[in-house]
């Protein structure tokens, strides 16, 4: 390869990261939600956990959806 063509792929890798990095974050953060819901279900079991569990419950699942949406529009940016 030439330095050119060399310096042209590379300029195109760098688009496409940025272009797909946010949508590989989001996928991050959308795992991490749900890991954590798991994770606040476990904890609910325990009597002395459960109010604490059920309230951060509560608020990631009304964070989830936004989340989702989130993702979707991102991969739909990417996409079009």
């Amino acid at each position: 390869m030439s330095a050119a063509t060399e310096g042209a792929e590379i300029v195109r890798l760098s688009k496409e990261h940025a272009e797909l990095k946010p949508v590989a974050d989001a996928v991050q953060t959308l795992a991490r939600a749900r890991a954590e819901m798991v994770e606040l279900e476990v904890m609910a079991a325990d009597p002395e956990m459960a109010e604490m569990a059920a309230e951060e419950m509560q608020a990631l699942k009304d964070r989830l959806p936004e989340l989702e949406r989130d993702l979707i529009a991102l991969g739909a940016k990417v996409k079009g």
